[in-house]
């Protein structure tokens, strides 16, 4: 089962990004989730979001993250940044970057 099935709110999504980043566990129905907080960030942004990452690439990512910040979570941003644009590449919405 995808963690995210049970995260259904933004305060839920954000205190499950905090309990990682303080080196805890999330427990859901389909088991543990233990990846870091970036990861855990970088997936949120991911899922359901190929159209407004294909429109607006990285600049999408960006705000989201910062929203995510904004609302408390509490995260390694460049970390998360780096892992969510690999993600979209992985996933083909936006193509290789160049640094």
């Amino acid at each position: 089962m995808d963690i995210f099935a049970e995260l259904h709110t933004l305060d839920a999504v954000v205190d499950a990004i905090n309990t990682l980043n303080n080196g805890g566990v999330i427990m859901y129905f389909g088991g543990y989730y233990m990846g870091e907080a970036e990861d855990l960030a970088a997936q949120y942004i991911l899922r359901d979001s190929e159209e407004y990452i294909t429109q607006s690439g990285t600049d999408y990512i960006e705000s989201e993250l910062e929203f995510l910040a904004e609302n408390g979570a509490q995260f390694d941003y460049e970390k998360a940044y780096n892992k969510a644009v690999k993600l979209a590449i992985e996933n083909g919405y936006i193509e290789q970057i160049s640094a």
